[in-house]
């Protein structure tokens, strides 16, 4: 099973959020710690890994690893972002990207790639 994204409703807002400045992948013992700038209007992220070194098909659900949900009130500072990739395997090539979505589901295009090794 893959996460699923909740549909856009493009009829109530058609302009998605800015993309999330995805800042660095770095391997931990718990797994790859991905960092990154939200946008403003941002509701929640996005994440999605990609074996080796290009990016491939956001549409595709086998690529979303995490959804980090904005919760008001939650975070010291909402203009940053994280998720700990608790799957990745030590030692394999990965691309990161990181998207954005608004409160009608949004999504923004993909920030920039972050590879690891």
């Amino acid at each position: 099973a893959y996460p699923a994204l909740i549909p856009p409703m493009p009829w109530i807002k058609r302009r998605p959020p800015a993309p999330p400045v995805l800042e660095a992948a770095v391997e931990t013992e718990a797994g790859v710690r991905l960092t990154w700038t939200a946008a403003d209007d941002a509701s929640y992220e996005v994440v999605y890994r990609f074996e080796g070194e290009e990016v491939g098909d956001t549409d595709d659900p086998r690529h979303v690893v995490g959804i980090v949900r904005r919760l008001k009130g939650t975070a010291p500072d909402r203009k940053s972002g994280s998720f700990v990739d608790t799957a990745a395997e030590k030692g394999k090539r990965y691309t990161y990207v990181v998207t954005s979505a608004d409160r009608v589901h949004n999504e923004s295009v993909p920030s920039n790639a972050v590879r690891l090794r």
